[in-house]
Order: structure tokens, then C-alpha cells, then sequence
């Protein structure tokens, strides 16, 4: 990734950035089925529950432009978060949420984003520190008489993503990149959602780290 343009982990000064471009999406694409936008303390407390499963919430910065507060611009950012809920037995598996800003969506900082991020996966950089809730209790605190947390390197990473069949921009970019990084499209369901009174799909697509770098672990 050029030298001016980085990606690190995601801290609560970022998180303005971060909200404006959520909502930018959730008001003008059909990538997220959100349709109303979100509160900063929503991103907020999405990044201390994430810090505290041990799961990642990167940002994407360039020191070539700055923020409207003086700090440098982020171009976009990423997070893996518990697929299957809460469930230990799914703790190896994490559904993935990408967005980019609007003047760098068709570039391709996406695409070498992600493919660091999957690159840290794959060997095995991660690990998630999944806690599995029973009712309304959280059981917390490994070894406790409470607790049941299971640590697990991540081996599966879901990405959920909506398309509009009539426009190719709308979730088509999103997955003929997530194609390009060895994921695997697995299943489309058909006009199961409707934003901005059109019908989407959604499909399903599957990235699974390679078998050799997993068996190395």
C-alpha cells in the first residue's frame, strides 16, 4: 500500500470519520439494509465490544488530506464481528463489514485494504474471544465458575452483501472484489429486502483460510 496511505486500528477519535461514512451509505447506496443513520455512540460501543472479543476494527488513513477537525482523513474502514451471534461454536467464523469513502470508491484501496486484513487471518494474527450469552446473562470471565468464553483463531470470514439486479453499482462492486480475494459465493436469496423502494437480493459469499497456512498454525 503506498506510503502515504496506511491502515491501523480504529480508536474513539476516529469515530466521527468513521459515523459520516456509515451514513453517507446507509443514505445513497444499497450496501447496508440500514436505513436510518446511526449515532456516533452506536460505532462507539461496536468498537469496545469488538477491542474486547479481540476481533479487529481497522480505519484506512492518507496524511495527503485532512479532516474538517485538522486530523488526516480516513478513507474508509473495516471490522470483522460475531457471526451466529453469540454462539461458542461459531467462533472461528466472523462476518465482515468494508465501506469506503465516497471520492476513493472506485479506486482500489478497497481491494489492498481487505487483502491485508485477510492476510493477518490467514495466519493466524487473530483471535477471537468469543463469549457465549445464555438468556440475558452475559457469561464472562474465563475459568470462572460463570464463565464460558472460548479463544479461537478465526478459519471463516461471511460477507452478506446486497445488489440491486437492475443497477451493477449497487453491491456488484462490492462483490466482484470480494471474487477477486478468493472468496466464494455460496448462495442468493431473491428481492428479500427493499431500500429506497427498490427490491434487492442478497448473497452470500465465504472466504476460508487456505488449508496449508492453517495446518502450519
Amino acid at each position: 500500500m503506498a506510503t502515504n496511505i496506511r491502515w491501523r486500528g480504529a480508536t474513539l477519535v476516529d469515530i466521527k470519520q468513521v459515523c459520516e461514512i456509515g451514513n453517507f451509505h446507509i443514505a445513497n447506496s444499497c450496501c447496508t439494509l440500514e436505513t436510518t443513520p446511526l449515532p456516533v455512540s452506536y460505532y462507539e460501543e461496536k468498537l469496545r465490544d469488538l477491542n474486547a472479543r479481540g476481533l479487529p476494527f481497522f480505519v484506512l488513513v492518507t496524511d495527503l488530506d485532512k479532516w474538517i477537525d485538522g486530523s488526516n482523513l480516513i478513507l474508509g474502514y473495516c471490522y470483522l464481528s460475531p457471526f451466529g451471534g453469540h454462539l461458542l461454536s461459531y467462533a472461528s467464523t466472523v462476518q465482515l463489514s468494508i465501506y469506503i469513502c465516497q471520492s476513493y470508491m472506485k479506486t482500489d484501496v478497497g481491494h489492498r485494504f481487505l487483502e491485508e486484513v485477510l492476510i493477518l487471518v490467514a495466519f493466524g494474527k487473530v483471535m477471537h474471544n468469543c463469549v457465549e450469552r445464555v438468556g440475558d446473562i452475559a457469561r464472562i470471565g474465563a475459568g470462572s465458575a460463570l464463565g464460558l468464553v472460548n479463544q479461537s483463531p478465526l478459519y471463516n470470514i461471511i460477507a452478506i452483501v446486497a445488489v440491486d439486479p437492475k443497477d451493477p453499482d449497487e453491491g456488484n462492486r462490492l462483490k466482484d472484489m470480494l471474487l477477486s480475494l478468493k472468496f466464494v459465493e455460496k448462495g442468493r436469496m431473491e428481492k428479500v429486502a427493499m431500500k429506497k423502494g427498490r427490491f434487492l437480493d442478497t448473497i452470500y459469499l465465504q472466504w476460508t483460510a487456505p488449508e496449508r497456512v492453517r495446518d502450519a498454525r
